[in-house]
């Protein structure tokens, strides 16, 4: 197992662990959540709110992620192109014929 893979997993456990004390320690907690559009949920378990917010966080970053994704994709896809067009140009250039004239010749003869 690499380094990052171990350090994930450790850090994952840590997580875990510290989510599970505080669910421990705070069985009983109620709060009242304010909401902007929503009345109050009033007597609502200090568990359960934070773990909704966590949720909604995760996937709020994972939102983020793909659309950034999607984002880079497009470019590569772009790109791509653009260097096969440039690839395709180079070729043609290549294959052109010399015609003109060996100018140092010419200079010599004359």
């Amino acid at each position: 197992m690499g380094f990052l893979k171990g350090f994930r997993t450790v850090l994952l456990i840590v997580i875990m662990l510290i989510a599970i004390g505080f669910t421990v320690l705070n069985p009983g907690e109620l709060v009242t959540v304010r909401l902007l559009f929503m009345p109050p949920l009033v007597e609502v378990n200090l568990v359960w709110v934070l773990f909704c917010a966590f949720l909604l966080g995760g996937l709020g970053g994972f939102l983020t992620a793909v659309l950034k994704i999607v984002e880079l994709q497009a470019k590569l896809r772009d790109t791509k192109r653009s260097s096969q067009q440039l690839k395709g140009e180079l070729t043609t250039l290549r294959n052109l014929p010399l015609d003109e004239p060996d100018r140092f010749g010419e200079e010599s003869g004359s």
